[in-house]
């Protein structure tokens, strides 16, 4: 029975691609609001009951598709034996994803969520999460890089920089290239950890 659960998943993964790379596409057409399930099923060559099973309703199987959209350009998991090189890497990848048409669908996204309550409840929870900078300060607490306590509060800190540092980039119209990533990552977050995780000097204790 086990091994039948594991086929039918295993068979199932190429549909659930297909459904999500539908809805990337139909979102950068068409935007948020005339984006059906109808048309999403008809694309991905699936049933509306098969994505119904999956996603609750329309919300949900956006917040899946964006999530695994920047999951699969965004390596969080690529080991490269040091917290400075894991972090030149994310911001690599980072700036090769936010291509024109991403971020023209994400501010269609956002400005729907102003007035769709049922979209911003499942879209906020992922901006609030970044499991790339889970996974690298989780690597650098196992070499020793970083104390294991602080772990939570660093990822979120490395999170709110990386995330910051690229829409103000964005905004100004500025390149977010190997030289942006450098000055992130050695002017910004690694002086910023070890300003943190350093232990208080005599006249840092009250």
């Amino acid at each position: 029975m086990a091994g039948e659960g594991a086929a039918r998943q295993a068979r199932g993964e190429p549909r659930e691609r297909a459904i999500l790379s539908a809805v990337i596409g139909l979102l950068g057409e068409a935007g948020y609001e005339a984006m059906t399930i109808d048309a999403v099923a008809a694309r991905a060559h699936a049933s509306k009951t098969t994505i119904y099973r999956r996603w609750a309703g329309k919300a949900e199987l956006v917040r899946a598709a964006v999530d695994a959209h920047i999951a699969g350009r965004v390596r969080g998991t690529h080991d490269t034996g040091s917290l400075r090189a894991d972090l030149l890497a994310v911001m690599q990848d980072i700036s090769c994803h936010l291509t024109p048409d991403f971020m023209a669908m994400m501010s269609g996204l956002v400005h729907v969520m102003r007035t769709d309550g049922e979209l911003a409840a499942s879209l906020w929870s992922l901006f609030d999460q970044d499991a790339a900078a889970e996974q690298i300060i989780g690597r650098a607490v196992q070499r020793g890089e970083l104390p294991a306590p602080a772990a939570g509060r660093l990822a979120r800190l490395v999170h709110e920089v990386i995330e910051a540092q690229v829409y103000r980039q964005l905004m100004i119209e500025a390149g977010t290239g190997r030289a942006f990533a450098r000055h992130v990552v050695d002017d910004i977050i690694l002086p910023l950890l070890a300003g943190i995780t350093a232990p208080p000097g005599p006249h840092d204790e009250r």
